[in-house]
């Protein structure tokens, strides 16, 4: 168990089951393809710029003389020697965006817009790359090692954990590590930390776990901190003297906030009882027939999978939360059929269902869905008679250049899903 898989099942079982099932007739990847959401992915690729940069670090002070002029290098020349053997910061994150696209390229919900989402993507690096800046600024790497696990294993992000966990690995020296996977054998429990500072001598004050955030500040990342904390202390394999980490720290673009650390026997034991508490029922939740689910506004505005969940679609689930949900008027789920073309780029349809956090149309209403021009995925994709669920549609009032029908904007981040094909009998 990983601190994000518990996070998403208990947020849903039922997405989470769903993310994580077999779809052989939809792609060939495991679980179903995610959503191609352009700030998740933007987050990502500063995440992955920041470990490449900080493993670059670790490399550059590896290949100093001596370990004099190691220990007693400036952070900042680290920094600069390491970006100016990789390019500088825009050729990182320039090629790290080239490389996200490229690894989801087999994604059915992405290629569509692979080409668009790339361009965006390249569009923002300069304002990504003072993203970047903010974290290394705020990051002492003076005794940072070479960005491998002890035992021989890169430490890349996109490494398979599992591998890297049950590898080789030896006790890690005094030093400052990144991407370090952490295992709680006993409680079946993994984790990774961004950095993972070991501190010298005999003493285990200057032991630390940082952990960079490139989204929101939320509650529960003070808790991924304290399981970290854990599984550092009990991972007999890096850290077989138990040593305990004393400070932990939740680094933000614009802060760094510190989390209470559980050092004492007393405190570890209280978050691993916790963990194997929540586990049970976590397990327990996702092994349930169905999964259960647990709609709410915040597990559904951001589910990738609510166009395949029955409980998303149900009356009863729309009555039950959208009072919560005013924030995100305009932006519609519908399930429809597709009536007639009315033009090169738009439909009539009737709304046959309407999603949970949908208020603004209802079912059996005749709608207009619109298109941009030239959007030869929704021109080829949309057919009269057909069944589809748009989700993420953008709700625009009925006027008379509309024909008095209200408009379902397909934009860039709306997706469309067949459920039933008439023209074509399946």
């Amino acid at each position: 168990m990983s601190y994000t898989a518990l996070r998403d099942i208990e947020t849903c079982p039922l997405r989470w089951a769903l993310r994580h099932g077999e779809y052989a007739g939809v792609w060939t990847g495991k679980g179903y393809p995610s959503a191609p959401a352009g700030a998740t992915i933007a987050g990502h690729v500063v995440h992955v710029a920041l470990e490449r940069i900080v493993r670059a670090v670790g490399a550059v002070r590896h290949e100093l003389p001596n370990a004099h002029a190691a220990g007693n290098a400036d952070p900042m020349v680290l920094v600069v020697d390491a970006l100016r053997s990789l390019g500088g910061i825009s050729a990182v994150l320039n090629i790290v965006v080239r490389e996200t696209i490229g690894e989801r390229e087999m994604n059915p919900r992405l290629w569509p817009r692979a080409t668009e989402i790339a361009a965006e993507l390249q569009r923002q690096v300069p304002a990504l790359r003072p993203r970047v800046q903010q974290f290394l600024n705020r990051v002492d790497l003076s005794r940072l090692r070479p960005g491998r696990d002890p035992g021989g294993a890169h430490v890349s992000g996109r490494a398979n954990s599992e591998v890297r966990a049950n590898s080789e690995v030896r006790p890690l020296a005094p030093g400052v590590y990144a991407e370090v996977p952490l295992v709680d054998a006993g409680l079946g429990w993994y984790g990774k930390a961004d950095l993972l500072r070991v501190g010298g001598g005999t003493g285990d004050a200057d032991d630390a776990i940082l952990d960079f955030k490139t989204g929101q500040p939320k509650p529960d990342h003070a808790f991924q901190l304290r399981i970290y904390a854990l599984l550092w202390a009990r991972d007999a394999r890096r850290n077989p003297a138990g040593r305990r980490a004393r400070k932990l720290t939740v680094l933000y673009g614009d802060a760094a906030v510190e989390i209470p650390a559980p050092h004492s026997d007393r405190d570890l034991d209280g978050v691993a009882q916790e963990l194997g508490e929540r586990t049970e029922h976590a397990r327990a939740a996702v092994e349930h027939h169905p999964p259960l689910a647990r709609p709410s506004c915040e597990a559904c505005e951001w589910c990738d999978v609510r166009h395949m969940c029955p409980a998303y679609w149900e009356p009863s689930t729309r009555a039950a939360i959208t009072s919560s949900a005013d924030r995100l008027r305009h932006r519609i789920d519908a399930g429809v059929q597709i009536l007639q073309q009315q033009g090169t780029w738009s439909w009539v349809a009737r709304v046959r269902e309407v999603g949970a956090l949908s208020d603004e149309i209802s079912e059996g209403a005749r709608v207009l869905l619109r298109a941009r021009p030239h959007d030869e995925h929704f021109g080829a994709l949309i057919r009269a008679g057909a069944q589809m669920r748009v989700v993420g549609a953008q709700f625009v009032t009925a006027s008379e250049e509309s024909g008095g029908l209200p408009v379902l904007s397909l934009t860039r981040s709306t997706e469309a899903f067949v459920i039933r094909d008439r023209c074509s009998g399946e």
